[in-house]
């Protein structure tokens, strides 16, 4: 189909300039010949006949020109086309710039001549050695010392009878003896370290003598003699070295306070039990880690008395 569209828009072509052509050469004869009006007339004329047949020639290609438009077959066949007439013009032997590697002219080697007899092949000349220097004064003749004779000895009486003792080798120095171990430290002193701390603790506040009216009558016989006593004066019973007594303090406001000042003796207080129904508290010295003695801290009667007692040993 395509091909009968091609051959009748060419026809067409053809039809028409061919027309135009014979109305261009055609001369009518005539008696006399064709004049030159006729010639004129027929060339203007030409270009008219050609406007005249433009619609018709514009119409047809416009028809099959939508049909060429509209197939693709065609689009690829001239693109291909076109490549092919391109293709000579391009140079696929041409490098890319990339590839192109400036390389430094090699350097001519330098021959470096110090001397231009060494590059002909001729000798140098000599230098011209200086003249000797003049023979100079001898030199005084050397006195020759002569040896000293030896001295042998040929008599056994030449040798003389006493010898210098030889030196004797220093004695060796005596190491220092090596110390003794360390002296033993005396044994501790638990009713001193005691003593100390019940001094530290009455510091804390007034006290006052102790006295077994200060406390419950229940509580009396836990920390004195009663048998030998009366309520007013009785003496401490066996292993309580020390009463101390404070008043006005309760013993919630000065517990705390007695057991930092041992600690800050060097007294460590630690809870065992109790003793009385009171805390009993452990005394161990930091430094020597031996057993200072016990510490009772209970409240007496009345409840604006604190009473502290020191104990050699654990009370029973």
């Amino acid at each position: 189909m395509f091909a009968l569209g091609e051959c009748s828009l060419l026809q067409g072509f053809l039809r028409i300039y061919f027309l135009a052509f014979l109305q261009m050469v055609h001369v009518e004869p005539s008696g006399s010949g064709k004049s030159l009006a006729t010639m004129v007339k027929g060339v203007v004329m030409q270009p008219i006949l050609f406007m005249r047949a433009l619609p018709y020639v514009t119409a047809q290609l416009s028809t099959y020109g939508a049909q060429f438009i509209g197939r693709p077959v065609i689009w690829m066949a001239l693109a291909a086309h076109g490549l092919l007439l391109l293709l000579p013009a391009v140079d696929l032997t041409a490098v890319k710039p990339e590839e192109q590697i400036e390389t430094e002219p090699e350097e001519a080697p330098v021959i470096e001549v110090q001397n231009l007899s060494e590059l002909i092949g001729a000798e140098p000349e000599e230098a011209e050695l200086p003249p000797p220097p003049e023979d100079p004064e001898p030199p005084p003749p050397e006195t020759s010392v002569a040896p000293p004779d030896d001295i042998v000895i040929t008599d056994v009486e030449d040798i003389p009878e006493d010898l210098p003792d030889e030196p004797d080798e220093p004695d060796e120095p005596n190491e220092p003896d090596e110390p003794d171990d360390e002296p033993e430290q005396p044994p501790f002193d638990g009713a001193a370290a005691r003593a100390q701390a019940a001094d530290r603790t009455r510091t804390l506040g007034e006290t006052t003598p102790p006295a077994p009216l200060l406390l419950d009558e229940d509580q009396r016989s836990f920390f004195f003699d009663m048998a030998n006593g009366t309520k007013l004066d009785a003496p401490l019973i066996d292993g309580l070295t020390d009463l101390i007594v404070f008043n006005d303090a309760t013993l919630a406001e000065k517990e705390q306070e007695i057991l930092n000042s041992f600690a800050a003796g060097g007294d460590n207080p630690s809870q065992v039990g109790e003793y009385g129904d009171w805390p009993l508290y452990q005394l161990i010295n930091v430094e020597s880690n031996e057993e200072v003695g016990y510490l009772s801290v209970f409240q007496g009667t009345g409840g604006r008395t604190v009473l502290v007692g020191i104990w050699n040993s654990f009370p029973q």
